[in-house]
């Protein structure tokens, strides 16, 4: 918990997109934010709840922010966002970017979505804001070049986000919300993006097309990406040789686990076991 604030000397001479604070916290007490208070104008703040609950009226519309929403706004314009009478906790994480590009990606975002936008909290944009929470609590945030890398990573997220329409699982096709249960129960058993479609009852261009405008990234990249999940999870809490966790993670060749494990991850198994290291599942790359 707590929030960082960021100004620097150095840095590039006409930065992306600029990181003025990013913050964790939580509320239970008198709370709230006017827009045209703030000292500063044109800052944007991108505010998501992780648990209970808080309001934002938007000129004269009010928006409820409960789990898994996030509003995007700009400081001096009309809004106000506050804990409400009737809730006890607004928990939530934030980041307030400022430069001409964060404010370009905040009007997308509300010529798309409006000003309030759901993300699964296990999306890219949760994930790498979390991540610059971490930098910052850790005070790895040193210099301005890497504070403008990391505010144009999170406003490239959320450009993507956008593209692949990755922000409201909950309008997600019927289809691909199937299939990704399908794959997260039975991901060891799947022998083919074919058989899949199958037990889906489509056929195999449809769904390739669909699930990659939903979750952009195909559904071998996804079934890929689920194993290794597991085999890291596997790796770091078991015993278990790289033989059985090939097995347990739907690869019967051994040397080919290895070879996907060090093709997706950039470390072989072994010495991911016995490293300290710790790989992001969402920043494994794919060719």
């Amino acid at each position: 918990m707590g929030a960082y604030g960021f100004q620097f000397k150095d840095g590039p001479s006409t930065p992306f997109a600029e990181i003025v604070y990013v913050g964790w916290e939580k509320r239970n007490g008198n709370y709230h934010w006017d827009g045209l208070h703030r000292a500063t104008s044109n800052q944007c703040i991108f505010q998501y709840t992780l648990a209970g609950r808080g309001e934002i009226r938007i000129g004269t519309q009010t928006y409820p922010l409960e789990p898994n929403s996030a509003f995007l706004v700009v400081t001096g314009t009309d809004h106000r966002y506050y804990l409400p009478q009737d809730s006890e906790l607004w928990e939530f994480i934030f980041i307030t970017l400022m430069g001409p590009e964060a404010l370009a990606c905040w009007s997308a975002v509300h010529n798309h979505s409006g000003p309030i936008v759901r993300f699964a909290p296990d999306s890219p944009v949760i994930r790498t804001l979390e991540h610059i929470f971490l930098e910052a609590s850790k005070k790895s945030i040193t210099n301005g070049y890497k504070a403008s890398g990391l505010a144009a990573q999170f406003v490239m997220e959320v450009y993507q986000s956008l593209k692949y329409n990755q922000a409201s699982p909950d309008t997600w096709p019927e289809v691909v919300v199937t299939a990704l249960k399908l794959i997260h129960e039975n991901y060891a058993a799947i022998n083919s993006i074919e058989e899949l479609c199958r037990s889906l009852g489509i056929s195999k261009y449809k769904f390739s097309r669909l699930f990659h405008t939903t979750c952009g990234m195909t559904a071998m990249q996804y079934l890929t990406k689920t194993r290794m999940e597991k085999a890291m999870e596997l790796l770091r809490r078991t015993k278990l040789n790289l033989g059985e966790i090939a097995r347990l993670t739907g690869y019967s060749d051994e040397n080919y686990f290895n070879k996907v494990f060090r093709k997706s991850t950039g470390i072989a198994p072994g010495r991911f076991r016995s490293s300290k290291q710790t790989i992001r599942v969402d920043h494994i790359s794919f060719n």
